[in-house]
């Protein structure tokens, strides 16, 4: 039984975003008028909805990615269908530029192959408070009913259908399991002790500034949270990982974000050095 796919990717100001996005869609038989691409940097309006344009940016890809479904709802919801599984891709820009993308192409194209319900699918990552899923590139499939009406992020992050401001809000005290745990985690990841420890963009001479941490610590905090949010909509997780090509195209992914720490890393020592010795 063939599935309707839609595809929602989100960036900032990318300029060639259009082209990236194209080639992708084109891999996983995607047609021009099933692709959502929402800039994130521009002040974006919808006719309702809890988002507005100075909110779809709030959260990063996860408001942005919610505006992408609100997007949908007003160019897709016709109740007469409200039954129907689809299937909706979400990306980010990243994985253009930090990822192998065929690695994705991958994923996607297994999980929309399958004909399912109320499942989430993407690489499956297993840490010590359960299963999560980077949120450069997930899948949903349910019924368009149940998809148009998805949350992305905690319930708490709304009030009376808005999205909340965070930005008087002590950022540590937002967890997953464990408080301690969870934020020395974080810590350990956006400010590393090692040349090769923690994000690849993160350095141990050069400590991000603390507005670059808040926001890194939010995003971290929501892409934990993701599969338990979902989970509460009644989404079950499917893993990608026992493919095998999948699996062995995971690892080269790795090796490739760690040859960009490694040029990141030696950069920013390098520049550390010449600054110290002025």
């Amino acid at each position: 039984m063939e599935t309707r796919t839609f595809l929602i990717c989100i960036h900032y100001n990318n300029l060639k975003i259009k082209k990236s996005v194209n080639k992708f869609s084109k891999k996983i038989g995607l047609s021009e008028s099933d692709i959502i691409i929402v800039d994130t940097s521009e002040s974006l309006k919808l006719q309702s909805g809890v988002i507005d344009g100075r909110d779809v940016n709030r959260f990063f890809e996860f408001s942005g990615y919610q505006y992408g479904l609100l997007k949908l709802k007003e160019m897709y919801e016709r109740t007469e269908f409200e039954d129907e599984i689809i299937n909706v891709i979400f990306i980010n820009d990243t994985i253009f530029s930090s990822h192998i993308t065929e690695l994705f192409i991958r994923v996607c194209s297994k999980a929309i192959s399958t004909y399912s319900h109320n499942r989430v699918t993407g690489l499956t990552l297993h840490k010590w408070h359960g299963a999560i899923i980077p949120t450069c590139c997930f899948v949903l499939s349910s019924t368009t009913k149940a998809i148009l009406s998805t949350k992305l992020l905690p319930e708490d992050f709304f009030k009376s259908d808005k999205l909340v401001d965070l930005k008087d809000k002590d950022i540590e005290s937002l967890y997953v399991d464990n408080r301690h745990r969870f934020t020395n985690a974080v810590k350990s990841w956006l400010l590393p002790k090692s040349f090769f420890s923690g994000w690849y963009k993160a350095s141990p001479w050069n400590p991000i500034p603390v507005a670059d941490y808040r926001r890194k610590y939010l995003a971290i905090f929501l892409e934990h949270s993701m599969v338990r949010v979902l989970s509460i909509q009644g989404y079950s997780l499917a893993e990608s990982n026992t493919d095998p090509v999948i699996k062995v195209m995971s690892f080269f992914d790795r090796v490739n974000n760690n040859l960009l720490k490694l040029r990141y890393r030696t950069l920013s020592f390098f520049k550390y050095k010449m600054n110290s010795n002025e």
